[in-house]
């Protein structure tokens, strides 16, 4: 059984260790490593099962080493990409109210935005509406949106009178929905991205920029 411990973990610390020279190599490039890449919390989380086993089975104190120099990479990547995450709201809240009493306010405008996946073949406008009223943002970012979206959307929203819309090929279309006047547009053309803008909305005292973006998602063939 110590026998199998031992090779299940040097196979996984050594797996983990070439999936992460292939990301720093290609990244996203490649279709099935960015499929690796979009789901690196479950790869990552077996470190959390072996690392205890590996300990106790590091009866010689060489064997030991070798086993925690080996886990160094799958474990700090976890504790950097997902301890936050993993972190209870209250634990959470503390931090936030210490970093903001010593961090300085440069502005005193404050704004709500909203990022919303609409879904391409969502018809139930009454219930998008109904979301987007009871967040109650002053600048929202939408995602999959239909031309037939667009104008349910801003007939029943006369509270946001600044909108735009980027129609892109296929179905991802993304649009921008504002209380403020939005002062210029530039569509992202970066080929990752495909469904990409920036806006520049005038708020009370300054202009902020928006950046509004529906990545590609990591389909396998014969997807793109």
């Amino acid at each position: 059984m110590q026998r199998f411990w031992h090779s299940s973990i040097w196979i996984y610390i050594g797996l983990i260790w070439i999936w992460f020279v292939l990301r720093l190599a290609f990244f996203d490039s490649i279709w099935w490593l960015a499929l690796l890449n979009t789901n690196a919390f479950y790869l990552l989380i077996p470190s959390l099962v072996f690392l205890p086993i590996a300990l106790k089975l590091g009866h010689h104190q060489k064997t030991a080493k070798f086993l925690m120099l080996g886990f160094t990479l799958p474990v700090l990547m976890f504790a950097w990409s997902y301890t936050y995450l993993l972190v209870p709201p209250q634990i959470k809240s503390k931090f936030a109210a210490r970093s903001n009493l010593s961090a300085p306010h440069s502005s005193p405008t404050k704004f709500r935005t909203m990022t919303f996946n609409v879904l391409f073949s969502n018809h139930e406008y009454h219930r998008i509406i109904q979301t987007i009223r009871s967040a109650k943002p002053d600048i929202i970012g939408l995602q999959e949106m239909q031309a037939q979206h667009m104008a349910a959307l801003q007939k029943a929203l006369p509270e946001y009178p600044y909108s735009v819309f980027h129609p892109a090929p296929n179905f991802h279309n993304i649009a921008i929905f504002s209380r403020f006047p939005i002062e210029s547009l530039t569509i992202l053309p970066e080929r990752t991205i495909e469904r990409g803008m920036s806006v520049v909305v005038k708020m009370p005292g300054r202009s902020v920029t928006v950046i509004v973006a529906h990545l590609s998602p990591n389909y396998v063939p014969p997807g793109p």
